[in-house]
């Protein structure tokens, strides 16, 4: 089909190519957080629930939150023009929520998806490629790694940033997020993801101080453990089944919920291996400061071509997120200040980010 958008127009000194990527000599170091789940439905409502005016209904599964730190030695465009441009470095480093949604009525049309938060690169084309086609909201960060970063996980991220907003104060960068901990001991390694999951599960995991934000929810050892809870249930029911002012579809009961959610997770993935993203992509007005020129919720699908091996690594880790009012990610996720952790896990693979599809437009 002929596409009825303008041309963009590829101005010199634009290094970004066209979609979709390719990702080669990728290492993706992910831990297990125990967040709040109430805090990260009101940031999915902001984001998802609230633009698309109830199109679409999205709700957050767990309060499990994802910590993925994305070391990429090549990534480069696949597209015919820009195929020969030549390559980037890209790491790539954020929090992620699980939620379930779609079209409201039509509880078969219904995804999986993971929701970025609050993501850091230290590539400006990879802010601007993952900004402007996609709507990743990506920021610029400085790295500093413990030892090798594909071999070592542990890091500080310092951002540009406001710890207190202050009309006389002025932005600084200073150190956001901080894996620290003893140097990391052997790989162990798991047949999948599955394993991966089970093997969190199974390590022995401090408790973590009281989360702000996180109300009464309390913390759990097995990651996404809590997705099928009778309130998820209830709640993904009443929104599959429409407005129900309109009584134009039976809203569908908590058993058929149960199995169709069951169905989904057990295709769980990390981001970048076959899971999709859900992402707000907009555009602020010239004209009117506080509307949006471009507005829309796209989704987009990447998708492991090779996986050379999944592990776990055990150790005596701790990830501090420093609090910031213009970053607040301890508020947004419902995540505390120190996390202890004893497990994370690594991916060694290869993927492709394809073209994305645009579920809703305002």
């Amino acid at each position: 089909m002929t596409s009825r958008l303008p041309d963009f127009v590829d101005a010199p000194g634009r290094l970004v190519g066209a979609a979709p990527y390719r990702s080669d000599g990728a290492v993706l170091w992910g831990a297990f957080l125990n967040g709040g789940r109430s805090a990260q439905q009101r940031a999915c409502d902001r984001l998802l629930n609230t633009p698309c005016g109830g199109a679409f209904a999205f709700r957050v599964l767990s309060r499990t939150v994802l910590y993925a730190a994305l070391l990429a030695e090549r990534t480069y465009s696949l597209h015919p023009r820009d195929a020969g441009r030549g390559a980037m470095r890209e790491r790539d480093i954020g929090f992620w929520s699980l939620v379930v949604g779609g079209p409201r009525g039509d509880l078969t049309r219904w995804r999986l998806y993971w929701l970025p938060h609050f993501l850091f690169v230290d590539s400006a084309s990879a802010m601007a490629s993952g900004r402007e086609v996609y709507g990743y909201f990506k920021d610029i960060g400085a790295f500093t790694f413990a030892g090798s970063p594909t071999h070592d996980p542990r890091m500080v991220i310092a951002v540009e940033h406001m710890k207190r907003f202050d009309p006389a104060g002025i932005a600084a960068s200073a150190p956001l997020v901080h894996l620290k901990g003893k140097a990391p001991g052997a790989l162990h390694d798991a047949e999948d993801f599955t394993r991966l999951l089970a093997s969190s599960a199974e390590a022995p995991q401090a408790a973590p101080a009281p989360a702000p934000e996180s109300g009464t929810e309390t913390g759990t050892d097995a990651p996404f453990a809590d997705a099928l809870d009778s309130e998820i249930v209830d709640a993904v029911a009443a929104d599959a089944g429409g407005d129900p002012a309109e009584f134009t579809r039976k809203a569908p009961d908590a058993r058929e919920v149960r199995r169709y959610l069951e169905g989904l997770l057990a295709g769980l993935k990390p981001p970048r291996m076959g899971l999709p993203t859900v992402l707000l992509k907009q555009i602020p007005d010239a004209e009117e400061p506080l509307a949006a020129a471009h507005l829309s919720i796209v989704t987009v699908e990447p998708v492991a071509d090779t996986v050379r091996a999944f592990a776990t690594v055990r150790g005596a880790f701790e990830l501090v997120i420093e609090p910031s009012d213009s970053h607040p990610i301890g508020a947004t996720l419902g995540l505390a200040h120190r996390t202890p952790l004893s497990t994370l896990f690594r991916v060694d693979m290869d993927f492709t980010v394809p073209t994305g599809r645009t579920l809703w437009r305002g």
